[in-house]
């Protein structure tokens, strides 16, 4: 092996490390603020009041996601004829049970990896598919907050929220008229390069284009919309699960922290971030923060139980292994140089 190649590797071996390290301390330092000042006794009685059939309820509707996610995805696989939503909605169970249980957000290369097996498209392709969702999902989840914020009243701690998320649209719509106007010139310059950086960078490009030129690309964009919906009301059926007195803007509101709050290094599963984004927010609305802590944990669980399990399944279904993943994976390699 090239002296290059090894200490390559072994860069990228401390990089990761370090990415772990970082994650352990940030969801430790969150979880030690998040449990300081608890009361356990209540802690212990707001478990006790769970109701039940809202739990269920929220189950339900979290397995549902999985199937509008993948049924969402096959717009943007179009050009590949007709997919199977029941086989891609396997790789996408499979991509949520990586990140909740595997460091380095692995989800993602698992559900590329796992549909690749599936559908027989490359890794590389289908990776930069869901790279492209993540891009029709930041997109949405502002257009969706906005939206929120525009029907209900806005509590005075909010302050001018709806002024920010107006302009962090407008830039992103600016930056896509942009893109769109340039991206002849942008293709050229993608087709000039060959290293395997900008192959996948290409590929990325290739799907922006599409979403240009999709037939159905408002139809992707109400999917999206539909699926942050659902995201926000298993908050909303949290509060029924406590009979707490809070209404759709509270839900929103937790949709929103929690999504800033699991795109920071964490250990697996988000645990630590996700729990003092919930706490915080509901101790906003005067909610004791022992009980807010009761409801961070169940509301956290409805979606760990049910989508680990169900990717658990067909992770082992499929005989898949990480370490065969991520030694095989061109698209690892690509962004590992990178």
């Amino acid at each position: 092996m090239p002296l290059c190649k090894l200490s390559n590797m072994k860069q990228q071996h401390k990089k990761r490390i370090i990415q772990f390290l970082v994650g352990i301390l940030i969801s430790g330092i969150a979880l030690y603020y998040t449990l300081k000042g608890l009361n356990w006794k209540t802690v212990r009685e707001g478990f006790s009041t769970i109701s039940l059939p809202w739990y269920f309820v929220a189950t339900g509707v979290i397995i549902l996601t999985l199937w509008v996610r993948a049924y969402r995805w096959t717009f943007f696989l179009k050009n590949h004829g007709r997919l199977s939503i029941y086989t891609l909605h396997k790789g996408v169970a499979i991509g949520y049970f990586g990140n909740n249980v595997f460091p380095f957000r692995l989800g993602e290369l698992l559900r590329a990896y796992a549909t690749s097996r599936l559908t027989g498209l490359s890794v590389p392709h289908l990776f930069s598919t869901i790279l492209l969702e993540r891009v029709v999902d930041v997109f949405s989840f502002f257009f969706f907050l906005l939206a929120i914020s525009l029907i209900t009243p806005l509590p005075e701690w909010a302050g001018n929220s709806r002024f920010f998320l107006a302009l962090i649209l407008v830039l992103i719509l600016l930056t896509f008229i942009f893109y769109h106007k340039y991206r002849q010139r942008i293709t050229d310059y993608m087709n000039s390069k060959t290293s395997r950086f900008w192959i996948i960078v290409g590929q990325l490009h290739e799907g922006l284009c599409v979403i240009f030129d999709m037939k159905y690309r408002f139809y992707v964009f109400f999917l999206s919309l539909v699926l942050w919906t659902l995201y926000g009301s298993i908050f909303w059926f949290g509060f029924k699960m406590f009979d707490m007195d809070l209404g759709l803007l509270p839900a929103a509101i937790l949709l929103a922290t929690t999504s800033f709050a699991i795109s920071v290094p964490s250990i697996p599963g988000y645990v630590g971030t996700y729990h003092i984004a919930v706490v915080q927010t509901l101790m906003l609305y005067k909610i004791d923060k022992s009980f807010a802590f009761t409801y961070a944990v169940v509301v956290h669980l409805v979606g760990f139980i049910a989508l680990t399990l169900l990717g658990l399944i067909f992770y082992l279904q499929m005989h898949l292994s990480v370490t065969l993943v991520t030694k095989n994976s061109e698209t690892l390699k690509t962004l590992s140089n990178t």
